[in-house]
């Protein structure tokens, strides 16, 4: 646990083993994530349909932090999620939503995977759309 004024730093390589928590924001350069196949198995492809009814089932809000005493009048409001309705719209087997204590959270980073399989779709379909119109233009 790191305490003290707002101007803490550090410098160099910091190693943390364990969960980090943080109630503001976090600034950084660059993020990465483990992500090399030797640390994986049984990989299976994610299902587009699947990708495609979460999407179409859940929606970006705006919203305040009543959490951390926002108050509508006074706070912009922020853009993302509710932890709830992606965990109603989700397979039992997907591991998104994440229970601090009886707080939920979003993997944010995770719901890229979801994109992307509906952007591939959304291409595909474009794809052949564009290959109808040009067989008809003959």
């Amino acid at each position: 646990s790191v305490s003290g004024a707002p101007s803490n730093s550090f410098t160099g390589n910091t190693s943390i083993t364990g969960n980090l928590n943080v109630s503001q924001t976090i600034t950084c350069n660059s993020l990465s994530q483990t992500s090399d196949q030797t640390c994986k198995d049984s990989i299976l492809d994610l299902p587009t349909n699947e990708c495609l009814t979460l999407l179409q089932g859940i929606s970006a809000r705006k919203f305040i932090r009543t959490d951390l005493g926002e108050d509508a009048e006074n706070v912009e409001r922020r853009i993302g999620f509710i932890a709830q309705e992606i965990e109603s719209g989700m397979p039992s087997y997907w591991t998104n939503v994440v229970h601090q204590g009886e707080t939920k959270s979003v993997s944010y980073d995770r719901l890229v995977c979801v994109l992307w399989n509906c952007l591939k779709d959304t291409n595909a379909q474009v794809a052949a759309l564009t290959a109808r119109v040009a067989a008809l233009e003959l």
